[in-house]
């Protein structure tokens, strides 16, 4: 039975216990304390099992490799669902154990923990029901031996023996493969942890059987590939013999040179290439390898017709070629293509705020088929969320959430965007425009909301907050129209529709590359503030240098700057004690 299969096997096993456990407890639990010690034994058993067959699995696959692959605490996912299991058995149990005191000494319940214990064994496995950072400290009052894992963590029951420090799984952006059509796990910028081993264990036993192992990584500017590749590199370091270093970005040089160079080989086969593979499959014959390069170019052509000859002789050696760029050429017969544009969306939108609301799928669905034509209802549901024990609050604002789960589904249209601007009032605004900014939707529906953002914002005479300001400017050096944009809130603030402060125009033009323009209203705001407050007309030239870049700009208002600070000293002295 392969890996796949054994954990299938006890997956229904596990999943069939636990039910009928949560079953009992529903509808009869007074039937439950009779039959609890018969499910606890079953449960008890089948958990051991499929710890020892696992590791003899992993042990026959990889060898004195598993020891690193047991021993890390990024554990190995396939049995995380299991891990869910037992806890909410664990915690079923405790509900047992307080509704029903005299079961402590039949089911092995001691002292709020869960202690499985078998005559012949001599390790034991407890689940502790308590938050990830009491886990060290729970680490140190655990039995000899055994096993802590933190109820609120999802995380895989290692093999007796070892032990671990749990972390919460992180937030997954799914790749797709177009020879095997499985799906893999790409990290955010959280860090690096169980899921991704999904795609490691999924190399590893391909370059054992003389596999070649082909990976073309690529999707959006800023979605996480190279982070992607530091953490591969960082794993397989740790569970293959020898890995070789990812290349470094460098731009327009001969690639192969550097690979050849981290390979040990002589650069003075780079003018033969069947010379090259014959060493490049000599030296992978001695222990697994893996090539890991970022940003790779591919300009001059012979270096072209070099990286073609490369993927065919790759083909019976035993490497993993793993590569970052922006596109994947025809000749590579495996590639990891982005996933659809709604799951790319997903995973920008979870690394802000998405993942914090914690609601279920069905919520989820429901807000989201709601937001598209009835914000108000959807915005009432995320209340009603809120305010139950089951979720914490969300961030502030909940638009985000609104709006990205309308954008899962389809562009946001006009009659849409007016729905959602009349309902959330200013601070959801001024959220839209951030979240839109931020959202790889199409350019007409980003022009779209762009204008009725800024049309609500003139006719409502609203006010940007100084932070709000900077993240505005900040995501829109993104896009291509970004001077258009900083010109439309620069007019709109000088015509004190969106802004009562007078250094936004200013910011806003020079971000437009309009600096003499900037510079002109500089003064001219900074002279409108001198009668009635020198202080800030000199310290809004001071704020306004620092951004231009033009020499001579900064030499006039450097100027101006002197003549203003002279004009207040000799002011000040000359005023009446």
């Amino acid at each position: 039975m392969n890996l796949s299969s054994l954990l299938k096997h006890h997956w229904k096993t596990v999943n069939a216990i636990s039910l009928d456990l949560q079953g009992l407890w529903e509808i009869q639990p007074h039937q439950s304390t009779q039959l609890l010690p018969s499910i606890l034994h079953q449960f008890h058993t089948t958990i051991q099992k499929l710890c020892q067959q696992y590791q003899a699995k992993i042990l026959e696959l990889y060898g004195n490799q598993a020891t690193l692959l047991l021993g890390t605490q990024e554990n190995l996912p396939p049995i995380q669902h299991t891990l869910s299991l037992a806890i909410e058995f664990q915690l079923i149990l405790q509900q047992l154990q307080k509704k029903y005191p005299h079961l402590s000494s039949r089911s092995g319940i001691a002292s709020g923990n869960v202690i499985l214990n078998e005559k012949k064994q001599s390790t034991s496995l407890s689940l502790i029901s308590q938050p990830v950072q009491e886990a060290k400290k729970l680490q140190n009052l655990a039995p000899p031996n055994s096993i802590v894992v933190s109820q609120t963590i999802y995380q895989t029951l290692q093999p007796y023996g070892y032990s671990f420090t749990p972390l919460p799984p992180p937030h997954a952006y799914i790749f797709h493969s177009q020879k095997n059509n499985s799906s893999f796990q790409l990290p955010s910028q959280q860090g690096f942890h169980s899921k991704e081993l999904t795609l490691l264990l999924s190399i590893l036993p391909q370059i054992q059987n003389n596999e070649p192992c082909f990976f073309w990584i690529c999707g959006q500017k800023g979605i996480g590939k190279t982070t992607f590749l530091k953490c591969l590199e960082k794993e397989l370091k740790q569970q293959l013999t020898t890995v070789r270093t990812k290349i470094s970005p460098i731009p327009q040089s001969p690639i192969l040179q550097q690979i050849l160079q981290k390979l040990h080989l002589s650069q003075n086969h780079l003018s033969n290439p069947s010379r090259i593979w014959s060493n490049l499959k000599k030296f992978s014959q001695q222990q697994p390898l893996a090539i890991l390069i970022d940003d790779l170019h591919l300009t001059p052509p012979t270096e072209q017709q070099l990286w073609q000859s490369f993927a065919q002789n790759l083909k019976n050696s035993r490497i993993a070629l793993v590569i970052v760029h922006n596109s994947p050429p025809s000749n590579f017969s495996i590639q990891l293509q982005p996933a659809p544009q709604k799951e790319i969306q997903l995973f920008l939108h979870q690394k802000n705020h998405l993942q914090k609301l914690h609601l279920p799928p069905e919520k989820l669905k429901q807000i989201a088929e709601l937001a598209q034509g009835n914000p108000a209802a959807a915005h009432a549901i995320l209340k009603s969320c809120q305010n139950s024990n089951h979720f914490p609050p969300p961030p502030p604002p909940i638009v985000h959430e609104i709006i990205t789960q309308q954008l899962f589904s389809l562009p946001p249209t006009e009659q849409s965007i007016l729905k959602l601007l009349s309902v959330y009032g200013q601070k959801a605004q001024l959220s839209t425009l951030e979240t839109l900014l931020d959202s790889p939707i199409s350019q007409t529906s980003l022009q779209l909301l762009e204008s009725k953002s800024l049309a609500y914002l003139q006719n409502h005479q609203l006010t940007f907050s100084n932070e709000y300001t900077q993240q505005i400017v900040y995501q829109s050096l993104r896009r291509k129209d970004q001077k258009q944009l900083h010109l439309q809130l620069a007019q709109l603030a000088q015509e004190h529709k969106i802004s009562t402060d007078p250094f936004f125009p200013i910011y806003h033009l020079i971000c437009a590359e309009n600096e003499n323009k900037a510079l002109q209203l500089a003064l001219k705001n900074s002279q409108k503030l001198l009668p009635n407050s020198p202080h800030n007309a000199l310290q809004l030239l001071e704020k306004t240098k620092p951004y231009l870049h033009s020499p001579s700009l900064q030499d006039k208002i450097s100027q101006h700057i002197q003549s203003l600070k002279h004009s207040l000293h000799n002011a000040k002295n000359i005023l009446p004690s």
